[in-house]
């Protein structure tokens, strides 16, 4: 019985140890064999051991158990969050995808803009670098205008007095002209009487041909000095006397030419027929005054052309009676003079003098209109003469004297 108690006991220390931790039995039992107490005692001893050992174990895995089962729950719950967030993160991941193609389009036309904001930049450094130079050009285009509008305000006001003065000129000079019309109407009628008149002899002077066919313009002077030496009959209402001159030059020399009472003189043409001399002018109160021609009465000098060559040459006077003169143009110092009492009308003639327009030596008068001159048109006066301009221009200046 004690060896069946032994075998059962083996038996289930074997069978136990099959499920438990490892058991190791230090003594072994063989029938027949006394058992020892000692010797059961350590077999017990051993397989309360691993008994309490694998309790030991259980209660341990039961808590961890308990623990995993916990694990596991929370592991559940983490699952489900995860596959919640694998979902959103997919979801997440096709946007992201589809704003890195957006994205890479946007970068190819960033690149494309920014290629193009250099260009534009580098335009805009330039226009800025030209714009600098136009400020500079500008800022001196404003000192320039600004130095331009003060002189043209200069000028207003000069222009202003200017105006003021024309102004009195312009109602002096109507006076003038309605003073002057009746004296243009009295010596339009008298002139135009004059040239109605046919002279009753009529003697022509041509030029004098020298040698090798030029004209000899001393023997020309000489011949018409001597052709009005001729006229000793001239009577200025019923005798008159035309020098006819052909076209040339006429070269008085230091003589001058003296037209009697009634003897006129006419070229063909104030450009083509000249007499001139270089007689000098004597510039004394009384006369005579030496010119180029002098009448000594009345007489009419028309179409021609007079010099006074001389530093002080005069270039036509009259003594005594009326002096004509038409379509005639005059270089001298001093083109026309009166050295006694008589009157010279200047008509649709051009005056070219350097001293003065005219000399009055004693009380006799000289009226122009519709002539011009050039140079100087002031009037030396030395006896008290009387001198009336109509319509007298410059043709040079522009300016229209009445009388100078």
């Amino acid at each position: 019985m004690k060896n069946s108690f032994i075998a059962i006991v083996t038996t289930l220390f074997f069978s136990t140890s099959a499920y438990a931790g490892a058991l190791t039995i230090p003594n072994t039992f063989t029938t027949g064999t006394p058992a020892l107490a000692a010797q059961v005692n350590a077999n017990f001893s051993a397989a309360k051991t691993a008994v309490d050992d694998n309790n030991t174990r259980i209660t341990a895995n039961a808590a961890s158990a308990a623990t995993n089962a916990t694990n596991i729950t929370a592991n559940a719950a983490s699952a489900a969050t995860n596959a919640t967030n694998i979902t959103a993160n997919a979801a997440s991941t096709a946007t992201n995808a589809a704003n890195i193609t957006t994205n890479a389009a946007s970068a190819v036309t960033n690149a494309a803009n920014i290629t193009a904001n250099a260009a534009s930049a580098a335009t805009n450094a330039a226009n800025i670098t030209a714009n600098a130079a136009s400020t500079v050009t500008n800022a001196a285009n404003i000192t320039a205008n600004a130095a331009s509008a003060a002189t043209n305000a200069a000028n207003i006001t000069a222009n202003a007095a200017s105006t003021a003065t024309n102004a009195a000129n312009i109602t002096t000079n109507a006076a003038s002209i309605t003073t002057n019309a009746t004296d243009i109407a009295t010596n339009t009628a008298s002139i135009t009487a004059l040239q109605s008149s046919s002279p009753t002899r009529t003697i022509h002077v041509y030029p004098v041909i020298g040698g090798g066919g030029v004209i000899d313009q001393l023997a020309s002077g000489n011949a018409l000095i001597a052709a009005v030496a001729t006229i000793t009959n001239a009577l200025p209402n019923s005798n008159q006397y035309l020098v006819k001159l052909g076209p040339g030059y006429y070269d008085l020399g230091t003589q001058m030419l003296s037209l009697p009472d009634g003897v006129s003189i006419e070229g063909s043409g104030s450009q083509v027929t000249i007499v001139g001399s270089t007689i000098p002018g004597v510039v004394t109160a009384n006369g005579p005054f030496d010119t180029t021609i002098r009448a000594l009465g009345s007489s009419s000098i028309r179409n021609i052309q007079v010099h006074g060559n001389h530093a002080n040459g005069q270039a036509i006077s009259a003594a005594n009676g009326t002096v004509y003169i038409e379509n005639v143009v005059t270089y001298a110092d001093i083109p026309v003079v009166i050295d006694g009492f008589g009157g010279i009308y200047i008509r649709n003639s051009q005056l070219n003098s350097a001293t003065a327009l005219m000399k009055l030596g004693s009380t006799g008068t000289i009226t122009i209109f519709r002539s011009d001159y050039t140079g100087n048109a002031g009037v030396v006066n030395t006896g008290g003469g009387i001198q009336t301009c109509t319509l007298l221009v410059n043709y040079t200046t522009g300016a229209t004297t009445f009388c100078p």
